[in-house]
């Protein structure tokens, strides 16, 4: 417990060092808002990988199995209520399996996502705090006005079409982050 307790508060101050060096570097040398909220994202997204190593090594924690042993729990608690009131259940172990497997896919996603959302708030708190405190911080462009590059957007209907494509013929076994 300790240990662990050690681990998660090194996990921490290594977030915290990360995004806010980053932040620091991008707002003291007047970067443009779109620059350094994508520093900001990137180093959130690198904190969490970071934090997830150090987890995994250090602490011998598996997300992936622990998440699979939630949900296991979970459906077997929600099947033994739908008994005692009379229903019946249609999960079994593989569509918990699968679940779990489409979870482990979109682990990617779901990282990128949750870095995009906490660099926004961080973004908005940093500008809200420095604005108190006499500082001028270029605003966000509103969502209207935000484009992706066209290569990037190529580069993301190529890549599902490819994992399309792998799923179908079976050759996508385990995923590759």
């Amino acid at each position: 417990l300790l240990l662990n307790l050690l681990v998660i508060g090194f996990s921490l101050v290594i977030y915290s060092l990360l995004v806010g060096i980053t932040a620091g570097y991008m707002f003291s040398s007047r970067k443009p808002a779109g620059v350094a909220f994508i520093g900001i994202a990137l180093a959130v997204l690198g904190s969490n990988l970071l934090t997830i190593l150090i987890l995994g090594f250090l602490a011998d924690y598996n997300m992936i199995r622990d998440i699979s042993q939630t949900m296991h729990e979970s459906f077997a608690a929600s099947d033994s209520l739908l008994q005692g009131l009379g229903l019946q259940s249609n999960l079994d172990e593989t569509t918990i399996d699968a679940m779990v497997e489409v979870l482990r896919m979109l682990l990617p996603t779901i990282l990128i996502a949750v870095s995009v959302i906490v660099a926004f708030m961080y973004y908005h708190v940093v500008s809200f705090t420095m604005k108190k405190l006499g500082e001028s911080i270029p605003k966000l462009p509103s969502l209207d006005e935000i484009q992706l590059p066209k290569k990037i957007l190529w580069y993301f209907v190529f890549a599902t079409m490819g994992m399309i494509f792998l799923t179908l013929t079976g050759e996508l076994d385990n995923f590759i982050y």
